[in-house]
This record gives structure tokens, sequence and C-alpha cells, in this order.
């Protein structure tokens, strides 16, 4: 997974607006939250993504799909992040909001074949 986080850091292109998450021996040890759903929502916009129209939204909350609410896009791709459902409606609710749900710590995968 690095490799490939390492692989997209290489475009000038890329716009990231998110947390900052430490990794070591290709292992999560760290996240720090810098912004939430709310404040992206807030700040994301046509013109912080220099109106780009092809947009990626990862989230791990319902409310992380609303983040681009602001922005007028023609391509949106949501993938979501459901590691513990507490609820057997967890992954109904986030199917109905996210185009792909990744569960329990999941592989990456599926997500990188959808984006080739």
């Amino acid at each position: 997974m690095m490799q490939t986080i390492m692989n997209i850091l290489d475009y000038e292109q890329f716009k990231i607006y998110g947390n900052e998450m430490v990794f070591k021996d290709d292992k999560l040890k760290k996240v720090d939250v810098k912004i939430n759903s709310v404040g992206k929502k807030m700040v994301i916009n046509n013109e912080k993504i220099e109106n780009r129209k092809h947009i990626i939204v990862f989230g791990d909350i319902l409310a992380d799909v609303n983040m681009v609410q602001n922005v007028d896009y023609e391509t949106l791709i949501c993938i979501g992040f459901l590691n513990k459902p507490r609820d057997p409606n967890d992954l109904k609710q986030y199917l109905s909001k996210y185009d792909m749900v990744i569960v329990n710590d999941g592989s990456f995968e599926e997500p990188i074949k959808m984006l080739r």
C-alpha cells in the first residue's frame, strides 16, 4: 500500500485534503486529525481544487461523502471504509452513500483495479 501512496504523491495535480497518517512497516501507526468532514465541506470548493471535475473521496464515516457538496464535478467516486460494523444495517447504509466499501480493514486491491 505504501508504494501506491508514494506513486500518487509523485503527481503534482493531486490535491489531498485529509488527516496525517503515519505508517511503519506498512502498518498504520498514528492518525492525527487535521480537519473533520464538516471542516472539509467548508474548505473544499471549486476554486480550492482549481475547478477540477473528477474527484475521488475516501471516507470512514457517512458524512464524509458530503465534503464535496460545494464542488461542481463531472465524475465523483466515493470509497468508504467500514472496519467494525456495529449494526447489521451499517453496510447497507455505507453502500447507499459510497460507490465501494472496504470492510474489516480489507484489501485496497479492488479500488486500485477500479481506478485503473
